[in-house]
């Protein structure tokens, strides 16, 4: 399966938007850079396609960013338009190669290839229903559609989620550097893993991984792998999830969402190394904003961020509990962890409350998920970073000292939960079905101390 890249869109769509870009810079400004936005925009689109009516908030961050330079808001509107033109020399087939259900396989860019793709992103030149036809898979919108995942023009309205400032700055923190000659310049890998043989855990003797709990910090604080709390449909999007966060700042990991054309199957995950963070923020969800480039200093081209989706469930309610608590769930979480983290064999992973958001993971569950896979991966160490859930940070380093203590193996850990699965009892009462109380951690711990 390939991506069909602009250059080799029907009906003269390249040489249009060639012409297009060739007169901007004969007048580099970013008057002109945005009113070429909206032409391009109504370029043989689809019928059904939405469009831009302006870009009055790309406008207003382009100008907080270049805070009145106009040698570099000559030079952003020249990197942008040229990367876009470089399409036919860096992928003379006018088609790349994306990751395909089911089909474990690796995709290896250089920087200026993904800065390329990015180009076309940023201007809205990708279309999803090529030459104007109608394609119904594609072009249902929505935050994970593949149609939305084309390009950014959804951020650019001054409707559009708060956080989407950071992701642009990031952008334009990127093509600065492009600019500069400072980008690093290593390749970008993106590569689909698919779990052939599933893990035993009734049989695993391996020891538990070393969890080290922390109420405060992030992931990507710590130099280590970095656990996306993805959906399906891999990719960035306009608000404040986790992976919006994750990806958003680092702009290069964003072209997943059209490389990666099919949702992930229960036994897939995606690896992106080699990305830089462009950006830093504070706060969380639709609360976060831009505070700046970020100022780390890491092996960039070793960097690993794995992708893995969880189950969706509508809430944390008692419910919903009792569902995650059965054994045909629970091995499809433990078995989406380990072909994750099975790229991270050996490496420190910085990790969270993975699944526990939007899509309503029970918070304890997920946590002793993530500590039977890591085990099983044999990755060296865990950073869970429970973000600022004093009791949950407390009652988990208890039950993991009680854990250490006992010498539990996966096999034990995996036993104990499958009791606890057989006991649980649907929840009938109100109470018990919107009980937000801590359940499984001091169960286990409770467990420990009675054998």
């Amino acid at each position: 399966m390939t991506l069909q890249l602009p250059s080799s869109y029907p009906n003269g769509y390249w040489d249009a938007v060639q012409q297009k870009l060739k007169l901007v810079l004969e007048v580099p400004t970013l008057e002109n850079f945005l009113e070429m936005l909206l032409e391009l925009s109504e370029l043989d689109r689809c019928p059904r396609s939405r469009h831009p009516s302006n870009v009055n908030k790309l406008a207003w961050v382009f100008r907080a960013h270049l805070k009145e330079d106009e040698t570099l808001e000559k030079s952003l509107v020249q990197v942008i338009c040229n990367l876009a033109l470089k399409t036919e020399e860096l992928f003379p087939g006018g088609f790349v190669k994306t990751l395909q259900a089911s089909q474990p396989a690796i995709l290896k860019f250089s920087a200026t290839e993904i800065h390329c793709l990015l180009a076309h992103m940023f201007i809205g030149t990708f279309r999803c229903c090529v030459g104007g036809e109608y394609t119904k898979n594609k072009h249902a919108h929505g935050p994970f559609s593949f149609a939305s995942r084309m390009s950014f023009l959804d951020w650019y309205a001054p409707t559009s989620f708060g956080t989407t400032d950071i992701y642009i700055h990031a952008l334009l923190n990127l093509f600065e550097e492009c600019f500069l000659g400072t980008n690093n310049c290593n390749d970008i890998i993106f590569e689909r893993r698919v779990l052939e043989i599933q893990p035993d855990m009734t049989s695993c003797n391996k020891k538990l991984v070393k969890i080290n709990v922390n109420s405060q910090g992030r992931i990507g604080d710590i130099e280590e792998v970095e656990i996306d709390f993805a959906n399906a449909c891999v990719g960035g999007g306009p608000s404040g999830t986790q992976e919006e966060l994750l990806l958003g700042i680092s702009p290069q990991a964003l072209p997943v969402g059209i490389l990666n054309a099919e949702p992930l199957c229960d036994n897939e995950s995606i690896v992106i190394t080699g990305t830089k963070k462009h950006a830093d923020y504070k706060d969380y969800g639709l609360d976060a904003c831009y505070t700046g480039k970020n100022m780390q200093y890491w092996d960039w081209p070793s960097r690993k961020i794995i992708a893995i989706d969880a189950i969706p469930f509508q809430d944390g309610t008692g419910d919903n509990r009792f569902m995650q608590m059965q054994e045909d769930l629970l091995k499809r979480e433990i078995i989406k962890c380990f072909v994750g983290l099975q790229a991270a064999k050996g490496l420190g992973v910085s990790t969270g409350h993975w699944g526990c958001g939007a899509f309503g993971g029970d918070k304890e569950v997920k946590a002793i998920i993530q500590v039977i896979a890591a085990s099983m991966a044999d990755v060296k160490h865990t950073n869970f970073f429970a973000f600022g859930d004093e009791t949950f940070t407390e009652q988990f380093i208890t039950m993991m000292d009680d854990l250490y203590n006992f010498d539990v193996r996966v096999s034990d850990l995996w036993d104990i939960l499958l009791r606890e699965s057989k006991i649980l009892k649907k929840p009938v009462s109100f109470k018990d079905r919107y009980d937000p109380d801590p359940y499984l951690f001091n169960k286990i711990s409770t467990y420990l101390s009675n054998v």
